[in-house]
């Protein structure tokens, strides 16, 4: 993706721009599955749009537009936008004459609505996961989430849901089921140029941020695995909260490795040589929850 100039003889009449709302552009754990919704476009522009900016940004492959003023005042824009909706005049949106904002998560969505309001375009949301099941954002608090969520249920045009379990949670929390759509983050399926190759005959694979996901279950399994003799090589990829608690349960467990956050190419190199991939699900006291369709057992 190219970065967008907001200069003179900036823009282009020739390009169809799209604005891509994420707060926070980007946690390195999101940058490489927000950039593969972009990439692809032939005759769509996705000019990114923010409050912040954070350490993944590089990996985006795009440089954003901040929401709000230089300088100092520019604070005070971004927080006025946030939580009274008050869009400012700078960056001027109006000169890319964009067809439609796309926000990523639900929170995203609520923090979008006033420009989709400001610019007259169709707002569409992506939810992910946390915003359609953890219970805290629906338990009327006084969040930005919770405080414009019926309006944004009203006048959303199309809520991206990345999994069937993902619509099914929001038909759940009262969002029109019309504008529930599932709509899966695509993936590279060129083969990379190397071949990586482990010294481990067989391996399991467990790839994602360490939290209350349901890796602690996985160690068990290598543990109880190989007081039977069985022992398999674990590679836990990620990071997250919970990686000290989780290398602290691994101790004993032979062939338990942490190779921590990998970019996108290093992972698939893992997964040609792992004999599986494996993802332990649980659902976390707060609602929180893995949001994979998993096949159904044969009839």
């Amino acid at each position: 993706m190219e970065s967008v100039s907001i200069g003179e003889n900036s823009v282009s009449d020739r390009c169809n721009f799209i604005l891509a709302y994420r707060d926070t552009v980007a946690p390195r754990s999101e940058a490489q599955f927000l950039r593969p919704q972009y990439v692809v476009f032939s005759r769509l522009r996705p000019i990114w749009l923010c409050r912040r900016t954070d350490y993944g940004l590089s990996e985006l492959g795009a440089q954003p537009l901040i929401i709000g003023q230089r300088g100092a005042l520019g604070e005070c824009d971004r927080i006025l936008i946030k939580h009274l909706g008050i869009v400012p005049a700078y960056p001027d949106l109006l000169q890319f004459r964009p067809l439609m904002i796309h926000a990523q998560f639900g929170c995203g969505g609520a923090l979008a609505l006033p420009i989709s309001r400001s610019l007259r375009i169709p707002l569409v949301v992506a939810f992910h996961g946390g915003n359609a099941t953890k219970d805290k954002h629906y338990c009327n608090v006084p969040t930005v989430f919770g405080r414009r969520l019926g309006e944004l249920k009203r006048e959303a045009r199309l809520f991206d849901c990345v999994s069937k379990f993902i619509r099914g949670c929001l038909v759940t929390r009262g969002f029109p089921s019309s504008t529930l759509r599932v709509i899966r983050i695509g993936v590279d399926l060129q083969p990379p140029s190397e071949r990586f190759q482990s010294a481990h005959p067989a391996s399991i694979l467990f790839i994602g941020r360490l939290v209350e996901n349901g890796c602690k279950y996985l160690i068990e399994a290598a543990r109880m695995l190989a007081a039977t003799g069985c022992p398999i090589k674990l590679v836990v990829i990620g990071d997250g909260p919970l990686v000290s608690q989780l290398h602290t349960q691994s101790h004993g467990v032979p062939n338990v490795v942490f190779p921590g956050w990998l970019s996108s190419d290093q992972v698939r190199y893992h997964m040609q040589a792992a004999t599986a991939v494996c993802v332990p699900s649980v659902t976390t006291q707060t609602g929180d929850a893995d949001h994979h369709d998993f096949p159904k057992a044969p009839s």
